[in-house]
């Protein structure tokens, strides 16, 4: 007997999608990765990128905002430019480092955050020697 996904339900997003006609955004290896593990349901009950109210909880409280257990901020940090255009597509293709696509982002929202309380929060500390603020500090400023 199998055990049962975080949350109660595996989430299984793979679908074949067309992608013609959709803006598309480069991502990191990391962020293909955190897609893929969405994608299959590694990442349960995940069915995509943190919206504002699960990323504040999780930052607050160390959980979504329905009280389920999650204490890393699985979010895809943009520029302004390109928040502003992928909340105005809805639909955008995400490609990997190597330019395949590997999958459409429904665009709930895009919101900026505050480093300094997500350091604080995750990491419980803003000292540049741990690589989570140093992650943190390097990304961009809107999710």
């Amino acid at each position: 007997m199998l055990i049962n996904a975080h949350g109660g339900k595996l989430v299984n997003r793979v679908k074949d999608v067309d992608p013609s006609g959709l803006i598309s955004i480069d991502i990191s290896a990391d962020l293909a990765n955190d897609v893929e593990n969405i994608a299959d349901g590694i990442f349960s009950p995940l069915e995509g990128f943190l919206n504002q109210q699960d990323f504040e909880s999780v930052i607050s409280k160390g959980r979504l905002a329905n009280g389920m257990a999650w204490t890393m901020p699985t979010v895809l940090d943009v520029d302004d430019d390109t928040g502003k255009k992928m909340k105005e597509a809805g639909d955008v293709l995400l490609k990997n480092p190597d330019g395949t696509g590997i999958a459409i982002l429904h665009v709930e929202d895009v919101y900026s955050y505050d480093k300094q309380a997500t350091m604080n929060g995750v990491y419980g500390t803003d000292d540049e020697s741990h690589p989570g603020v140093v992650k943190t500090n390097s990304m961009k400023d809107f999710l």
